[in-house]
């Protein structure tokens, strides 16, 4: 199994989910012994489920809140539940003989188009039942994609699922099986909702944001307005590869707009048939990902070219004009290659040096295309000049154990970290100065009660930023929540080192 690609992604998700097979279990299990990189990608969803633990063995007893906006986990007691998840994960994942109970699980979990009819509604008595291992150990609670988000790159916009009631950011909410309906925040006016009722949003589907905020785009070619509400289409080959039978298979991975918002980048996993080595089977059936970038709203193919491994959909970072792309290519041991090409023809136009010594957790490009920054998962963060293809500055960051976001200060004097690391479980923010290298201004989880991971959208102005909290949905021992993304402020000025 590859690692990082979309296979590995599935086959976490098949195990968190209790729906793996026994074959698929085996074959994870040899991935994460074998590459380091992999447990600590698993181990960093089990860092959610640190939240799941307090439930497990505090019972519920109350009745739910439509809306619950105070932290059920105090700060002083999370470093103990993530490493009471991680023990959990590490016995999961390399423990002999395990026994994978199956249950009945809330739809949605982002593996099936939004056609599917079965699942959607369960009992409040039993949401979701204990994963065992050997030794009748009891693993209370799983991840389960219920709610999905989009941000806009240069507004500060936000569309998610919900129900039909409007929702505070930073919200956790009950899972209610008719949480299919588009929410659309507006963080600088308000901190609640706005609901267009009639339209539906589903956990399962491929949708992106335009840099503005003001149009969204599934992977079927459906278009919406949020502003005036009205309703187009674009030709973008289908979301899905529809057999027969009516079966379906992901064509589009993921949707990207670029950030000038005339065109928009596609990951495909297309299929190639190749000549099978087994008696009885003519084919043998794989995917081969792909990046494609077309105009927009024409859907026009602009150009082609390989993406790499299927995993690599994020991070892809265009210049402010889209004219240019970059993205990593894995390599193995050999670490991963920083390639830039140009997004009008897909030709190569610079290889950066040195290769990551892993794999890029995040990448991005200076407002003006000049600088180009990386976040290696081994924990170095690299700053190269585009003009010349030389390396600016290579600094150490906390080891990437978990989730990275980078993002350049409009001026681009000032790049912005945020950092998740699980070799010593904390978040914190970042920021360095472009011109000498030096570290300007840092914030810890502890200093921060834990608001410091996640997207970054800096002020026109430069002098601040907020932090996007990407939180999922996610599962109790009694009670499904869905939690909503949150937003805070830091200012430079405030948290820049004396």
């Amino acid at each position: 199994m590859n690692f990082p690609s979309a296979e590995f992604d599935d086959a976490v998700a098949a195990v968190c989910q209790g729906t793996g097979s026994e074959a698929g279990i085996a074959i994870l299990h040899a991935t994460l012994r074998a590459r380091e990189a992999a447990r600590d990608d698993y181990l960093w969803q089990v860092e959610l489920h640190a939240r799941l633990a307090s439930m497990a063995h505090t019972p519920i007893n109350a009745p739910a809140l439509l809306v619950n906006e105070k932290p059920r986990f105090p700060s002083a007691k999370r470093l103990a539940l993530v490493k009471w998840a991680v023990a959990a994960a590490v016995l999961i994942a390399f423990g002999g003989g395990l026994y994978w109970q199956r249950w009945n699980t809330p739809a949605p979990n982002g593996n099936i188009s939004a056609s599917r009819k079965d699942g959607r509604n369960m009992s409040r008595a039993d949401d979701s039942k204990p994963l065992l291992a050997t030794g009748e150990f009891g693993f209370e609670g799983i991840l389960r994609t219920t709610a999905r988000f989009a941000r806009a790159c240069d507004a500060p916009i936000i569309v998610g699922t919900g129900g039909q009631e409007p929702i505070e950011l930073g919200a956790e909410v009950p899972y209610e099986h008719r949480g299919d309906t588009l929410h659309v925040w507006n963080w600088s006016r308000s901190r609640q909702s706005r609901v267009m009722k009639d339209v539906r949003l589903l956990p399962d589907q491929t949708f992106c944001l335009s840099p503005d905020g003001t149009l969204l785009v599934w992977a079927q070619g459906h278009v919406l307005n949020l502003t005036n509400g009205e309703r187009s289409t674009i030709d973008l080959g289908g979301a899905f590869h529809v057999d027969q039978e009516g079966g379906t298979l992901r064509r589009i991975a993921h949707l990207q707009f670029t950030p000038d918002g005339r065109r928009l980048a596609l990951l495909l996993s297309n299929l190639v048939l190749t000549k099978s080595s087994h008696p009885l089977r003519r084919q043998d059936l794989t995917t081969a990902p792909t990046l494609q970038v077309v105009d927009f709203p024409s859907g026009k193919l602009v150009c082609e070219f390989p993406a790499g491994n299927e995993g690599d959909h994020l991070p892809l970072a265009f210049s402010a004009d889209g004219k240019r792309a970059v993205a990593q290519y894995y390599q193995g041991k050999s670490g991963s290659r920083i390639v830039e090409r140009s997004a009008l023809t897909g030709e190569i136009r610079r290889e950066y040096e040195p290769h990551l010594r892993e794999y890029a957790r995040a990448i991005g490009l200076s407002a003006d295309g000049s600088l180009l920054a990386a976040c290696d998962s081994e924990g170095d963060a690299l700053l190269w000049d585009t003009l010349t293809g030389k390396l600016k500055h290579k600094l150490s960051l906390p080891r990437l154990a978990g989730r990275a976001h980078l993002r350049f200060s409009p001026d681009g004097k000032l790049l912005a970290f945020s950092l998740f690391s699980l070799s010593r479980p904390s978040s914190k923010l970042v920021v360095i100065d472009v011109a000498d290298g030096a570290i300007v201004a840092t914030v810890s989880q502890e200093e921060s009660s834990g608001d410091t991971s996640g997207d970054i959208h800096w002020s026109a102005d430069s002098k601040s930023f907020d932090v996007i909290s990407d939180l999922r949905g996610i599962a109790g021992h009694q009670v499904l929540y869905n939690m909503y993304p949150s937003v805070r402020t830091w200012k430079i000025d405030d948290i820049r080192k004396p």
